[in-house]
């Protein structure tokens, strides 16, 4: 029997009970292994008394038990209407006795916030400001450089560095606890470095030779105190121009752009432009997301799973990206783990806010009515294969391969917390596409600042 014996939030408190001739099979099951297979000191392996092993066993029993009743457990939460995300089982208030033969299991279930459906904001005909995108000749300008930068070439200059430059930056970190050091040269667009802003904006302006330093920084661009402290020294040690030869017809031709230049700079035009139309969405995107944030602030409570899960991908990701940047084995071990410690705490931030925005969009999906047929599971698992796809060499391409990628897939799916995952994404993303339809966005124009003087 299951019962909820306290409730806080998404976490309940609950008392599964198990007596009859399922717990007697399961023990009797158990205790059949442990008397053949159970090693104790003075008897020959499978000749210890019954006795002696339920006592010496009596924990590992008492373990084995919950672990055969733990499935059942969460089917039957599930069958009462309980969203599961995570289950904990309390085993120090978990007891079994054998007469009478009782089994019962302790623990908690967190289950997925959702927000009531009269709680939800009707959001037919909301209008929501959007940033306005056009097609600039300043964009087209710098994708015909784009396309022809195998044929540009690199030449000296003189002057203050601008961010189309090509520079060659000898760049040195310094451990402010240990004062070890890391060196590497950097070569390339200086805007397309992916250099920390602060030091960015200090290269800016500067000529060759000169030297860029900036002191007790954070290793991390944050405004936390217990982030690491380092010292960067920049040598700006090249400085060169690109300089991209004139968009002929005979260029287009080579370059596969099109039969003429006019017919390249169109195409490319038409490029822009679908590239502006998805960059429009993620906008719209990325407005309502922050309005839906802001609205149910106060009442969205977080799945503490969700967050977590979501929180270790942008963990791992962060620490990859980092680590591209700087050698991170090259710290010591203290600032190491500061590094580690600041880099998952940013990315917590980052899983709360995205599980609190799934919660919403999933609790909009059930007061529309959103259902879910096996069409959108298949799209789902299509979209699963072409990302992962995408990561594999070219050698492992294969039509064999992509199937035993789509079967690791669906397999991993199957499980049912899993499944649950998976179903909670389609609802979401659908949600989302509903509200954007309910929605009317206004474009507006960026303000000009005034000029000063």
């Amino acid at each position: 029997m299951f019962s909820i014996t306290k409730e806080e939030g998404i976490f309940k408190d609950f008392v599964f009970d198990v007596e009859g001739q399922e717990l007697e099979q399961a023990y009797k099951t158990i205790l059949n292994e442990l008397k053949t297979n159970a090693e104790v000191d003075g008897f020959r392996k499978g000749k210890a008394p019954e006795w002696i092993i339920k006592s010496k066993f009596k924990k590992y029993i008492l373990e084995a038990l919950v672990e055969d009743f733990g499935k059942k457990i969460y089917e039957t939460a599930k069958d009462k209407g309980f969203d599961v995300m995570d289950m904990k089982i309390n085993m120090d208030k978990s007891s079994f006795s054998e007469k009478p033969m009782k089994l019962s299991i302790e623990g908690y279930i967190e289950v997925f916030p959702l927000i009531e459906s009269d709680k939800l904001k009707d959001l037919n005909g909301l209008e929501l400001e959007v940033p306005a995108l056009e097609l600039t000749q300043e964009m087209i300008d710098e994708a015909i450089k784009y396309e022809l930068e195998e044929k540009a070439t690199l030449e000296p200059k003189e002057g203050t560095i601008e961010e189309e430059d090509y520079v060659a930056i000898e760049y040195t970190v310094t451990d402010k606890q240990d004062n070890e050091k890391v060196t590497q040269k950097l070569n390339g667009i200086l805007k397309e470095l992916g250099l920390r802003e602060d030091l960015y904006k200090e290269i800016l302006g500067k000529k060759e030779q000169d030297v860029v330093k900036l002191e007790n920084v954070a290793l991390q661009e944050t405004n936390e105190e217990n982030a690491p402290k380092i010292d960067i020294e920049a040598k700006i040690e090249s400085v060169k121009k690109k300089v991209y030869p004139e968009l002929t017809d005979e260029l287009a031709k080579e370059l596969q752009l099109g039969e003429t230049a006019q017919e390249a700079i169109e195409n490319i035009k038409q490029k822009l432009q679908d590239y502006l139309d998805h960059q429009k969405e993620d906008a719209k995107i990325d407005t309502l997301t922050k309005y839906l944030l802001e609205e149910y602030k106060d009442i969205t409570e977080v799945s503490r799973t969700e967050a977590i899960r979501i929180a270790n991908v942008v963990y791992e990701e962060e620490l990859n990206r980092l680590n591209s940047m700087l050698d991170l084995n090259s710290f010591d071990e203290n600032t190491l783990k500061l590094i580690e410690r600041s880099t998952y705490e940013k990315a917590m931030k980052e899983g709360i806010t995205s599980a609190k925005t799934r919660s919403i969009l999933v609790s909009y999906a059930k007061k529309l009515g959103i259902e879910i047929n096996d069409d959108n599971i298949k799209q789902y698992i299509d979209e699963q294969v072409e990302s992962y796809k995408s990561m594999l060499p070219q050698e492992q391409k294969d039509e064999e391969a992509v199937k035993r990628l789509r079967e690791n897939i669906e397999a991993y799916f199957s499980r049912e917390d899993r499944k649950s995952v998976l179903l909670k994404d389609i609802l979401a993303s659908k949600a989302m596409d509903k509200l954007l339809e309910m929605i009317k966005f206004k474009e507006v124009s960026p303000k000009k600042e005034e000029k000063v003087g």
